[in-house]
C-alpha cells in the first residue's frame, strides 16, 4: 500500500519539485501507479466522509476563495526565495536538535498512543545518534488533569526527555504553542497532536532533507489518516504545489517542522486564530520563502468523533474564513505598495490595485 500512496507524493521545494537526488526514497512515476493511487484515495476519502458525517467546506469559503486573486498569491509565494542559509552552522545541519511540542486538551485515551509512538522516536533516535538530542514537552491546557496524570501514561523510558507545562488554567492553543516554543532547547520544533503519531525514523528523514537543503526553515511530511483504533483510513494524496495552499488549505500541515529562527522572525503563532493558527502561520511563510515538502509519510492523523476537524466543523470553518481574510488584507496593502515602489521607480502612472469588499453573510 505505502507503494502506491508514495508513487503521488514526489515532494516540493517552494514551487519546484524534489529532484531525485534530493529525495531521500526512490519515488515510482509511471501513469499506472498514479492511476491507482488516485483510484484509492478517493474511494478511501468517500468512505471516511460518509463514516464521520463530514460536510465540507461552507458555501462562504468556497466564494471566499473562488472570487480572490489566488493566481497572483501563487505567484508571489512561487517567487519567494530561501533566505536561512546564512547564519546556519555546518554542525546544526549535521545533527540538528528537535523539541517535540504536543498540546493537551481532554483526549486522554489517545494521549498513551501518541506517547508510545514518541517512545519509539526516542529509541529509534537514540541508536543513531544517542541519547538527548530530543526533547518532548507538553503543554497541558486541561485544568483537569495534573502532570501526574499524564505523565502515568508515558513509557518509564521517555519521562527523562518529557517536560509537562502546566498552570491549571485553559488558554487556548496558540497562546500554549507559543510558550512551548520559548520553553523549548532545539533548534527545530516538531508538532505533534495529543491524539495523533508520529512515526519512528520521522527524525532521520528530517536529518537528511536538513542536510542537503539547509535553506529549508519550514517542512511538512506527508501523513496518512487513522481511525478511533488505529486502523488506517488512506494515504493523504499531495498532487500539487506548496504555492497552492490558499486556494487548496492546509496541505502543508502535519508533520510540521519549523526551524526555530523562522518562528522567531514571525512572532510566533498569532493567538487571534487560535485552532487555526498553524494555516494561518504557513501561509505568512509561504510568502516569505519557499516552504518544503516531504514525500515521506511521518505523521498518522486520528480521525474521531471528538477531534477538532469533525465536532468542531463549521467552527474550524469560521476560523479558516478569518485566516483568509486577514491574508486577503496583509497581501492587497503589500501588492498596492510593491506596485507604487515600481512605479516610482520607472516614474509612471499608478496603476490599479485590489479592493475587498465585505458583503452580508
Amino acid at each position: 500500500m505505502r507503494r502506491w500512496a508514495a508513487s503521488v507524493n514526489a515532494g516540493f521545494f517552494g514551487a519546484r519539485d524534489l529532484t531525485a537526488a534530493e529525495r531521500f526514497t526512490p519515488r515510482a512515476q509511471n501513469d499506472a501507479d498514479h492511476a491507482a493511487a488516485a483510484a484509492h484515495y478517493e474511494n478511501a476519502t468517500a468512505r471516511m466522509i460518509d463514516l464521520l458525517g463530514l460536510s465540507g467546506a461552507s458555501f462562504e469559503l468556497r466564494t471566499l476563495r473562488g472570487v480572490s486573486p489566488y493566481d497572483e498569491i501563487r505567484e508571489a509565494m512561487a517567487a519567494a526565495q530561501p533566505r536561512a542559509a546564512q547564519g546556519s552552522r555546518p554542525e546544526e545541519s549535521a545533527r540538528p536538535r528537535f523539541s517535540i511540542l504536543t498540546p493537551f486538551f481532554a483526549h486522554k485515551d489517545f494521549f498513551q498512543a501518541c506517547a508510545n509512538s514518541v517512545a519509539a522516536l526516542i529509541e529509534a533516535d537514540a541508536r543513531i545518534h544517542g541519547p538527548g538530542r530530543i526533547e518532548w514537552i507538553v503543554f497541558n491546557d486541561d485544568p483537569r488533569f495534573d502532570e501526574a496524570a499524564l505523565k502515568a501514561l508515558v513509557p518509564e523510558a521517555s519521562l527523562a526527555h518529557m517536560r509537562v507545562l502546566s498552570d491549571g488554567k485553559n488558554r487556548g492553543i496558540a497562546r500554549r504553542l507559543n510558550e512551548a516554543a520559548d520553553a523549548a532547547r532545539g533548534q527545530w520544533l516538531l508538532l505533534l497532536d495529543c491524539d495523533d503519531h508520529i512515526e519512528a525514523d520521522s527524525t532521520i528523514v528530517l536529518d537528511h532533507y536538513i542536510a542537503i537543503l539547509p535553506s529549508a526553515r519550514y517542512i511538512s511530511s506527508s501523513m496518512t489518516d487513522i481511525d478511533e483504533n488505529g486502523r488506517l483510513h488512506r494515504f493523504r494524496a499531495r498532487r500539487m504545489p506548496a504555492t497552492m495552499l490558499f486556494e487548496e488549505g492546509m496541505i502543508a500541515g502535519h508533520l510540521v517542522a519549523i526551524r526555530r529562527d523562522l518562528f522567531e522572525e514571525l512572532g510566533g503563532y498569532d493567538e487571534a486564530f487560535s485552532g487555526c493558527q498553524d494555516y494561518e502561520f504557513a501561509l505568512r511563510a509561504a510568502l516569505r520563502e519557499p516552504l518544503l515538502v516531504l514525500p515521506e509519510y511521518l505523521y498518522r492523523y486520528r480521525w474521531h468523533g471528538k477531534s477538532q476537524s469533525v465536532a468542531s466543523e463549521r467552527a474550524q470553518d469560521r476560523r479558516t474564513i478569518d485566516v483568509l481574510r486577514s491574508f486577503l488584507a496583509d497581501f492587497a496593502t503589500r501588492a498596492e505598495a510593491s506596485r507604487q515602489a515600481a512605479a516610482l521607480n520607472k516614474a509612471e502612472p499608478l496603476g490599479t490595485g485590489y479592493c475587498i469588499i465585505r458583503t452580508q453573510g
